[in-house]
């Protein structure tokens, strides 16, 4: 399968410079796209709530401003998808979830006010599996989200939609947010580029130790493109950094060419927990390890990460989280939210205070030992997820510990450093994420990183749609 109208293909950067030429419009680009969603998403389930002729409007206004000369940001005119979670003005509301009615969203939350304010144009919002729990595309609102590059496959979760739909040009960019490794894993699956940002770096409601929202599309120059709308400040997200300069996202191709040259590069095969690296997914890595080594760094693997299992403390947390949510439905509705995740919530309810309190001490101890353990490398390369790939239908790579797949992504979610998703090959015709993670605050260095490798890499990307 190809894209079937050439327009598709555009990164969001080639389609604002052809605006500036007058080469081509903003309305042209939205009614391919929206052509494309037409098309592809029976397939693939990744939109709901698609709002078609409000965006051909705002596609005319955009139009008219490149028209003129005066366009209104850094994103006039690009079609952007919103994921459900990320409420935006007019869109329906689900958290993925059954148990919500879908009422349409009265409020902007922060990345969707930045994206607006930036002119771009959200035209849909982007399916998830409930509350954002799972790793994986399934929900009991919207069914199976299945991955482009094969149906059968999973697109990884929970910015399941967002992954998918990027990856079958029905948008350049998008919206996802990561609480486990909820970007970086569709990013993954579907072969993108995906961030998870430094801890406060992009504001979003409501503040969360753990959650962040972060940029999605096809290579990391257009990711950088999006982040720098998202970084823009919100005073409504008091956790929220200092504003920082937002320039230099969108200038990731002037990375100097021996940016990674004695950069120090930990090889990170080993958690020490979680799911078993798969030997392909390893070997992928490891391939992707001597690009880094040929361009002058210096790649070290990393010793065994921890010692101690986060994870039974870490679904403790999570379960706490998942309860919460389930709990504040209308008890008429709770029994419509995924069987799965009412039996996974609901272990917390054996749990004692006591208890909770101890996982979260231990949650400290292993972002402590993980802090100490990364301390000397500039970066830090790893898998992206453990397998290849696992069904559409299944809720993780394990199913009976629907986050096992996730340890190579959750400890950046611990310490708050940002962490990047870049496809690294192919197995059996499937995209093979790499992730690259940075040190605290160091998002634009690890997204030029990420940038670098991309550049001399040179994997060729044959987008499944």
């Amino acid at each position: 399968m190809s894209y079937e109208n050439e327009l598709c293909t555009l990164s969001a950067q080639e389609m604002l410079r052809k605006y500036a030429e007058k080469s081509l419009s903003p309305v042209e680009v939205m009614q391919a796209h929206l052509a494309q969603a037409a098309r592809v998403n029976p397939d693939i389930n990744a939109l709901f709530s698609l709002r078609e002729e409000n965006a051909l409007k705002l596609a005319a206004k955009s139009e008219a401003r490149w028209q003129s000369g005066a366009p209104c940001g850094p994103l006039d005119g690009v079609p952007v998808l919103l994921k459900d979670s990320v409420k935006c003005i007019g869109f329906d509301y689900y958290h993925g979830s059954a148990g919500y009615t879908g009422a349409p969203a009265i409020e902007d939350l922060p990345p969707a006010a930045r994206i607006k304010e930036a002119g771009g144009i959200v035209f849909a919002k982007t399916t998830m599996p409930d509350f954002g729990m799972l790793a994986a595309g399934v929900s009991s609102q919207f069914g199976i989200v299945r991955n482009p590059w094969n149906l059968k496959a999973n697109t990884g979760g929970s910015s399941a939609g967002s992954g998918a739909a990027v990856a079958a040009g029905i948008a350049p960019l998008a919206v996802g947010t990561d609480i486990a490794g909820s970007v970086r894993i569709p990013a993954a699956h579907n072969g993108l580029s995906g961030l998870k940002p430094s801890r406060g770096r992009i504001p979003h409601l409501a503040p969360s130790p753990l959650r962040a929202a972060g940029p999605m599309a096809r290579s990391t120059d257009d990711a950088g493109l999006l982040m720098s709308v998202l970084v823009r400040p919100d005073d409504r997200d008091f956790e929220s950094l200092p504003p920082c300069d937002e320039v230099p996202y969108r200038k990731l191709s002037e990375t100097p060419d021996d940016f990674l040259k004695g950069k120090r590069i930990g090889l990170m095969l080993d958690m020490g927990f979680g799911r078993a690296l798969a030997p392909d997914v390893e070997a992928t890595i490891t391939k992707a390890a001597a690009v880094f080594e040929a361009a002058g760094a210096i790649v070290e693997l990393v010793p065994t990460l921890v010692k101690v299992d986060p994870m039974p403390s870490l679904n403790l947390f999570l379960q706490s989280r998942a309860h919460y949510e389930l709990m504040s439905l209308p008890e008429e509705r709770r029994h419509l939210v995924l069987p799965h995740l009412i039996e996974w919530s609901k272990r917390v309810e054996k749990a004692s205070a006591p208890q909770l309190s101890a996982a979260l001490y231990d949650l400290e101890i292993f972002k402590a030992r993980v802090t100490s353990v990364l301390a000397p490398y500039d970066y830090v390369i790893s898998p992206a997820m453990t397998d290849a790939q696992f069904p559409a239908e299944a809720v993780g790579a394990d199913e009976t510990v629907h986050f096992a797949h996730c340890n190579f992504a959750i400890p950046f979610n611990q310490t708050g450093a940002p962490a990047l998703n870049v496809n690294a090959g192919f197995i059996d015709g499937m995209p093979q994420g790499m992730q690259i993670a940075g040190r605290r605050l160091d998002d634009l260095g690890t997204m030029r990183a990420g940038f670098a490798f991309e550049r001399l890499a040179g994997i060729e990307m044959n987008w499944p749609y």
